[in-house]
């Protein structure tokens, strides 16, 4: 991270201009100019973060100062160039210790991501039945019949509207439905064929309060039809602190509603939602008791409890647990009353563990499945349908291979390798078959165990038979030490398939089992001269070789 730093001081005496000091910092090359939002987050920081980032870059703080006061100071023009890491946001200061846990978000603090383009009121939705008429609405009026005329009236503050040909007439306070009732109750005394169409035009406004832990709070101008979401939004949301659980409705000093927002999260539940009057009050508190959980679960978040007591209630509020999830070893980081932290293993499958308290400030961790398989077996290679099977006591390769059909149309049916791993931390085994030997009786069927690899090769593809050989020495390679070298042979020559076999472990393989392996011999091959190089390491300092003429 390269930083620059410059300060120019200008002090203007008598008509002469007179530097004071010119400071600038650099390391392998000059860099442009800051710009305005760079030096308000530096000036934005407290006194001792500045500070502590000017002694970061070798400056004294207290060299850096304004003229002193006996002094006529025109202009001071700080130029600070990234002396906070880009990555930092104007406004935001990151802990600088580096936690290994994932970061969460607060549930519910997307709903006000976006930011409001305008706080006008909203006059262009539908009006519901038990809509409250109040001074400043507007009622349309269409009569027709034997009659025919307009008129646009709005509620005077004292609720009233001045019908033309009634006089006044009071709607105030009562609902859209009974309102238009009540007018065409009385628009028929004008006589008989008289008719009326009744419409709610120009909706009022007021100013009601959003206090409390909003983004931004402050006095608004909302419509009649806002509601406690309705002000939450126009005025950017709920802060970092603030409570999504017990917002608070106040009218008159008295307490009209509470709304958890939580109810509209989750289940869609806006009863709740009360529609506000003038002079209002949303008041959002801080949230008194929070909980984070992360891992195997459908809505990982930092959630606000309220009724939840129990790990039950938290994993009801994150969306359950995934089907990976194994709630056996859920992890517990939990602050202590001395100040520390200290970690716990919760089993989620037991009512015990179901049942028993979260505490505020708990990090619940729910581990995944380990991504391994048990009881399985695999096929690789010239099979019709590879992949993994179903493992149990007994299970032998010619019970999964019952046909020729099983096979592809170029598979190898005498040669087939069985990879088998017995134990954690043991040697991968070898075990060389032939499925034509099986089926014609000629050895015994192989009884596989859980985990084992059958790899049936190609007859046809050096290629494929290149790729699915070099998988399994690569892993007796690894597995190979100086006391233990690895298990394998390379057959070469005129042979079918030359190449890097490895040998069986269950047996004694044989020059013949060699040559089978490879595929047999070609025909140009010499019968009568086959060469075998065998080495030894000899106490781990030299290597013996020695050639056998057959």
């Amino acid at each position: 991270m390269k930083y620059f730093l410059s300060n120019h001081f200008i002090k203007q005496t008598t008509g002469l201009l007179t530097i004071l000091s010119f400071i600038i910092l650099f390391s392998s090359q000059l860099s442009a100019a800051p710009s305005p939002e760079q030096i308000n987050t530096f000036k934005s920081l407290p006194k001792a973060q500045q500070n502590k980032l000017l002694k970061q870059q070798g400056i004294n703080p207290s060299s850096i100062k304004n003229t002193s006061s006996n002094q006529t100071p025109v202009k001071t023009i700080d130029t600070i160039q990234k002396i906070i890491p880009s990555k930092i946001k104007a406004n935001e200061i990151r802990d600088e210790t580096v936690s290994s846990q994932p970061k969460l978000s607060r549930f519910g603090a997307s709903l006000f991501a976006g930011k409001p383009s305008t706080f006008s009121p909203v006059n262009d939705i539908p009006i519901p039945t038990d809509y409250i008429l109040g001074p400043g609405d507007q009622l349309n009026i269409q009569l027709y019949g034997n009659k025919n005329e307009n008129y646009q009236l709005v509620v005077d503050r004292n609720g009233k509207i001045s019908f033309p040909e009634l006089g006044p007439v009071s709607v105030a306070g009562q609902n859209i439905s009974d309102a238009k009732a009540n007018l065409i109750n009385k628009i028929s005394d004008l006589g008989i064929g008289v008719n009326a169409n009744i419409t709610l035009g120009e909706l009022r406004s007021f100013r009601i309060f959003v206090l409390g832990e909003s983004r931004t709070p402050g006095s608004y101008l909302v419509s009649g039809m806002a509601t406690i979401t309705h002000a939450l939004y126009v005025s950017g949301g709920i802060s970092n602190i603030g409570s999504f659980r017990k917002i608070q409705l106040k009218r008159r000093g008295k307490l009209i509603a509470t709304l958890d927002l939580y109810d509209l999260l989750l289940s869609g539940d806006t009863s709740n939602d009360v529609r506000l009057q003038p002079g209002d009050s949303v008041f959002i508190p801080v949230a008194t008791k929070t909980v984070a959980i992360a891992g195997n679960v459908n809505r990982p978040a930092i959630y606000e409890l309220k009724n939840e007591r129990s790990f039950k209630g938290l994993l009801r509020l994150s969306g359950g647990a995934t089907p990976t999830a194994f709630l056996k070893k859920t992890n517990v980081t939990r602050i202590t009353k001395s100040g520390f932290k200290t970690t716990k293993q919760v089993n989620l499958t037991t009512s015990k563990g179901l049942y028993s308290r979260v505490k505020n400030g708990d990090y619940v961790n729910v581990p995944g499945l380990v991504n391994e398989f048990k009881n399985t077996i695999t096929l690789f290679g010239e099979v019709n349908r590879p992949g993994k099977l179903a493992w149990y006591h007994g299970l032998t390769l010619g019970k999964i291979l019952t046909s020729e059909e099983n096979f592809k149309q170029h598979a190898d049916l005498d040669y087939i390798i069985i990879l088998r791993h017995t134990k954690n931390g043991g040697d991968y085994q070898i075990i060389n078959t032939s499925w034509n030997k099986i089926k014609n009786h000629q050895i015994d069927d192989l009884i596989l165990k859980s985990n084992d690899q059958v790899y049936i090769f190609s007859t046809v593809s050096n290629e494929k038979r290149k790729q699915t050989l070099a998988t399994i020495t690569d892993i007796l390679k690894r597995q190979a030490s100086s006391n233990n070298p690895p298990k394998l042979l390379n057959v070469s020559g005129l042979v079918k398939y030359p190449n890097l076999y490895p040998m069986s472990t269950n047996a004694p393989m044989t020059i013949s089992e060699a040559i089978f392996a490879a595929g047999g011999l070609k025909y140009q091959a010499l019968l009568t001269n086959t060469d075998v190089i065998r080495y030894q390491i000899v106490n781990g300092q030299k290597r013996e070789v020695e050639t056998i003429t057959l």
